[in-house]
């Protein structure tokens, strides 16, 4: 699964890279993945302040990088997630796995801050994850 998530980004990437492209891509990643773009960008916004250089170590010494916080486990090299539309794109190709796997709501979002929907956590964990997801949401309605 993770394979083809990479190989499509690889794809994306190769065609957006002649395409006019908004600052971080969201317009392209909107259309290529049907992820409306005003959630990616909400999403960015809550995990960096759309900050494109934005990196955090977490307590496992796994690292997330980018606007869109991309974990290290994804396999992404430092140099592909120093380009911001590469990580605008990758981050969209994230989430809609999750809106396949969990439909369109909290589980989704849940499932691309921690990779599992809100009833598969823990019970902090779930905790955490509502907040995040309330954050989201909350970035929608400005």
């Amino acid at each position: 699964m993770k394979s083809k998530i990479i190989t499509a980004i690889i794809f994306v990437l190769f065609v957006a890279s002649w395409a006019h492209a908004d600052r971080y891509c969201f317009a392209e990643a909107e259309a290529h993945y049907k992820v409306d773009r005003r959630i990616l960008w909400a999403i960015s916004d809550v995990e960096s302040r759309t900050n494109n250089t934005a990196v955090n170590v977490n307590s496992d010494k796994s690292v997330d990088r980018g606007h869109m916080q991309l974990n290290s486990w994804w396999g992404f090299t430092k140099e592909e997630l120093s380009d911001p539309c590469f990580q605008t794109l990758a981050g969209a190709s994230i989430l809609s796995h999750c809106f396949e796997r969990y439909g369109s709501g909290p589980d989704a979002i849940s499932c691309y801050n921690t990779g599992k929907p809100l009833n598969a956590l823990s019970f902090e964990r779930k905790e955490i994850a509502k907040e995040y997801v309330s954050k989201v949401y909350s970035r929608l309605i400005k």
